[in-house]
């Protein structure tokens, strides 16, 4: 555990926490609770981890949200406690909250023909196996493979989804394994801008994650929040506190059980 700025001390932030009446503490999935498998449907999380979670969740003054470029149906099988916690999918595009059920945000016209256009030209070109069908989005994977292969399909697929192929109302962005052809705006910062607006502006907050995906909500949270990056290895970033999972991970985990929230 390295604290990366004078606003990441954990002891500051768990003090904050305990006089408040409500905390949120938001969770991207991938990399950060899981380590990254090939096979995406077996990436379950690191051990201890669900334990952690499910008693997270019961805690009335503690509100947990995953936040995930995973969809929905996706988590909620990986994620396996009972009951879930509340799931941003598809990088916010998807709601789902254990009580009011599940909501997703409507696509434009363009950017659902734009994300078909696309998926058929993948199956054209022989990317079926590394094409990930999602309710906002493509993503096109390629951990596992050479780096000398990987890089050929980024190129293949950068050629030709190009701006004035894909339009405005879809953009094409990397994370740490691949990229994803989503709609424009659709990002982890406007999740966690939209779960914020619920709430007072000064409640603790906390977010935790791991690849590029995540510096947008980073870049969302407010001046009293604590950002966290959860990787074997740090990389330039604009969170507070490092975390080595699995290690370090439960660990900080486990104070959100201690305190009072």
């Amino acid at each position: 555990m390295e604290q990366l700025t004078p606003q990441g001390d954990p002891d500051v932030f768990f003090a904050r926490l305990e006089q408040y009446q409500q905390g949120i503490l938001l969770l991207d999935y991938d990399g950060t609770l899981a380590p990254f498998r090939k096979e995406r449907h077996k990436a379950v999380p690191y051990p201890g981890v669900l334990k952690l979670l499910s008693e997270l969740v019961a805690q009335p003054r503690l509100r947990v949200v995953i936040i995930s470029g995973r969809s929905v149906d996706d988590l909620k099988p990986l994620l396996n406690i009972d009951p879930l916690p509340e799931i941003r999918g598809s990088h916010g595009l998807e709601r789902w909250h254990p009580k009011s059920g599940y909501v997703r945000q409507a696509l434009t016209p363009k950017a659902e023909a734009g994300l078909e256009a696309a998926a058929v030209w993948a199956e054209a070109n022989n990317l079926r196996d590394r094409v990930e069908r999602k309710p906002g989005g493509i993503a096109f994977h390629w951990r596992g493979i050479r780096e000398l292969d990987q890089k050929a399909t980024e190129n293949q697929i950068t050629a030709h989804l190009t701006a004035d192929v894909i339009g405005p109302d879809l953009e094409i962005l990397p994370f740490d394994g691949g990229l994803e052809l989503r709609a424009t705006g659709v990002n982890k910062g406007n999740a966690v801008a939209d779960i914020l607006r619920e709430h007072a502006p000064d409640t603790p907050v906390a977010y935790f994650g791991d690849d590029q995906t995540d510096e947008d909500a980073f870049r969302a949270m407010p001046p009293h929040g604590l950002k966290v990056i959860v990787r074997k290895e740090l990389r330039d970033t604009l969170a507070d506190l490092w975390l080595v999972p699995p290690d370090d991970l439960t660990a900080l985990l486990a104070r959100f059980r201690h305190t009072g929230a």
